[in-house]
């Protein structure tokens, strides 16, 4: 297990190099620079904004520079916002969209899974129908569809929470249940066929035969082999819904991680746009890191392959 785990770090940190690497060299690409659309502004002082972020140096300094900055954790400054670090932007935003896109992964998954493994156990049924129902509406329409209705006709209309803004915990619940409907959907559908598959598999005959009773080869059996899908999906699902729903976050007015990096890149803001996109690069490659280490807990077989 340890060389399984130590091998799938080395890979997680080679694919961190290599996002950072192709994303700084295509940033740096784009015409012009962070400065090229200040009106007004003199040569001089442009020489000196370049100097003082290091910008007038050649590319490949630039990128070791850079390189050397990351291993300290330092993502830089942003080019627009005078004593503003990205480092900052990141701490003071992302616990924001962290708390949205949490309770939505809480909420989806716990909904999700029981739907789709109750329709699965009463399949044909009217649970078994409802369950297709609610997983065919939620993949159908966009959260952000959902979200304008829940603040018009759930805030506005029915006054039940707040239909914007920011602060208490009723301003989190109806961007938590537009992010999770789509999440909710997508496990109960994936579950239920995971399910269905299993309960036919020649191991559920041999479990039955052995006198086991119906509640431990429904977890010991069904859900553990089922749940083997879901669980390939879950890390880079989650890591998308915590670092932020722009569009959301924008229908609620929710002070997200996510308006500062469109802004980034309207504003060809170098720092910023490089900045956040490691951070995202980082958070998904690490949840693909521990998936990858999960699924080998969850399923031995998966680490002698990998030794094969």
């Amino acid at each position: 297990m340890l060389r399984y785990t130590l091998r799938r770090f080395g890979y997680m940190l080679i694919t961190m190099w290599v996002i950072i690497t192709l994303t700084f060299f295509l940033m740096h690409m784009l015409p012009g620079d962070p400065f090229s659309d200040i009106e007004k502004m003199t040569p001089e002082v442009k020489a000196k904004l370049l100097a003082k972020y290091g910008l007038d140096k050649s590319l490949p300094e630039q990128y070791m520079i850079y390189l050397g900055n990351i291993v300290k954790g330092d993502l830089g400054s942003s080019y627009k916002t005078s004593n503003r670090d990205v480092n900052d932007i990141i701490e003071q935003h992302f616990p924001t969209s962290a708390r949205i896109g949490g309770q939505a992964i809480v909420f989806g998954l716990f909904v999700g899974l029981t739907l789709g493994i109750v329709a699965a156990l009463r399949q044909n049924s009217w649970v078994d129908y409802s369950a297709i129902l609610v997983a065919i509406i939620g993949v159908s329409i966009p959260n952000f569809v959902i979200a304008t209705l829940l603040s018009y006709f759930v805030g506005v209309k029915l006054g039940w929470f707040p239909p914007a803004g920011w602060g208490k915990f009723s301003h989190t619940v109806m961007p938590s249940f537009a992010l999770s409907l789509g999440m909710l959907a997508y496990f109960a559908r994936m579950m239920r066929t995971s399910m269905l598959d299993v309960i036919g598999q020649d191991y559920m005959r041999t479990a039955k035969s052995k006198g086991l009773n119906d509640f431990q080869i429904v977890v010991k059996h069904m859900i553990r082999n089922a749940i083997l899908p879901i669980i390939t999906i879950l890390g880079p699902m989650i890591v998308g819904i915590i670092t932020g729903t722009i569009i959301i976050e924008q229908i609620f007015i929710i002070p997200g991680l996510g308006k500062y990096y469109i802004h980034s890149i309207y504003l060809n803001d170098y720092a910023v746009t490089l900045g956040l996109t490691i951070f995202y690069s980082a958070l998904l490659i690490f949840a693909i890191f521990v998936v990858d280490i999960l699924y080998g807990v969850i399923d031995p077989r998966i680490r002698v392959a990998g030794r094969k």
